[in-house]
């Protein structure tokens, strides 16, 4: 699946070309993946002209994981939009992120087959020359700009976690990138729906520069797909489903074991 959205940014020296690609893989039968991409036409708490970008990796079974990601997308999103328009937006970001949570919790009380069912979710508030990034779970937001890949996102995951405690120690045990690929990597700490008393997600606030490229994706493109293959898709050229499409491309070539979704967008100079 395929969209795109294209918008000439009021506060900023580029256009925003949006693209999102997303795929069940080679191993599942349902995908448990959810997206948004939202540009809203009037002015609201991320700007007349701003994004917002999220992805959601649900879990729990088949259904209950689907159900999970298409409640927090879709709370998230009703949370966004209707948030008073001078509310600030990390302060927006992390209200939509509590919906979303209690939203999860609720279905999973009324409905028993969906008892323990809980999503990832990534979000991106483009405004304009900044960029705010909120974040539960191990779906992952990056930023490429002149080449060079910066991850922005932190997993929540043991693996993390142990990584975390390796380097508060000064221990050299464990080589990091191997405990990222171990099944540690894929074990969540922190989800949407498990606990009526989850933290505020992770912020973060990044500037924006013409020429930089924002991925957001599920752990179905960031486990099997290296973070340099990532950023060589990123550099190159096409338009941003384009590289979308590239993305989820990579992911089945390495065997695409889970549901894969990648939501790019470039920030493309205006010319005079």
């Amino acid at each position: 699946m395929t969209a795109r959205h294209r918008s000439d940014g009021s506060r900023a020296p580029w256009r925003c070309d949006v693209g999102v690609s997303t795929h069940l893989g080679l191993a599942r039968a349902e995908n448990e993946d959810h997206f948004i991409i939202w540009a809203p036409r009037e002015s609201r708490p991320l700007g007349s002209r701003g994004f917002l970008l999220a992805v959601a990796d649900g879990m729990g079974g088949h259904a209950a994981g689907a159900r999970a990601s298409h409640i927090a997308t879709h709370e998230l999103l009703q949370a966004v939009a209707s948030a008073p328009p001078d509310e600030p937006p990390d302060r927006v970001l992390v209200n939509a992120f509590a919906a979303a949570n209690q939203a999860v919790l609720a279905c999973a009380d009324e409905q028993p087959a969906a008892h323990g069912m809980g999503t990832t979710l990534v979000a991106a508030a483009i405004l304009g020359p900044r960029m705010i990034v909120a974040n539960v779970g191990d779906s992952r937001c990056y930023l490429l700009r002149r080449g060079q890949l910066r991850r922005i996102t932190e997993d929540h995951t043991v693996a993390r976690r142990m990584i975390e405690q390796q380097q508060a120690s000064g221990d050299e045990g464990l080589d990091p990138v191997a405990l990222e690929a171990s099944p540690f990597g894929h074990q969540l700490t922190r989800c949407i729906g498990v606990s009526a008393d989850e933290e505020p997600p992770d912020l973060f606030e990044v500037g924006l520069e013409p020429g930089d490229v924002i991925l957001l994706a599920s752990d179905g493109l960031t486990g099997p797909v290296s973070d340099a293959r990532v950023a060589e898709s990123l550099d190159g050229e096409g338009s941003a489903w384009e590289i979308a499409n590239q993305l989820i491309l990579a992911a089945l070539e390495m065997g695409g074991p889970d549901n894969v979704t990648a939501v790019v967008a470039v920030l493309e100079p205006l010319t005079p």
